[in-house]
């Protein structure tokens, strides 16, 4: 299965494959480990440059639809 995109509906679309296959999740000390039931699909994810999205814009100026806001974009 491949899916193009590495955004939220990736995650969600791998979730919904992914699910109630029988797989578990066990903490052992070096975290948290996911042990497969075999009954999962392989899944591909890739995008059109092959490198993932970065996960936030970053902004050089405040944008203008958020400068009136008190404490600009932070909300605070």
């Amino acid at each position: 299965m491949a899916i193009t995109g590495f955004g939220l509906s990736a995650l969600d679309v791998v979730s919904s494959l992914t699910l109630g296959r029988g797989g578990r999740f066990r903490r052992d000390c070096s975290g948290v480990l996911y042990l497969s039931s075999g009954r999962e699909p392989t899944i591909l994810l890739a995008s059109h440059s092959g490198a993932p999205q970065s996960p936030r814009l970053a902004w050089c100026e405040e944008p203008e639809h958020l400068s009136g806001l008190p404490g600009g974009s932070r909300g605070v």
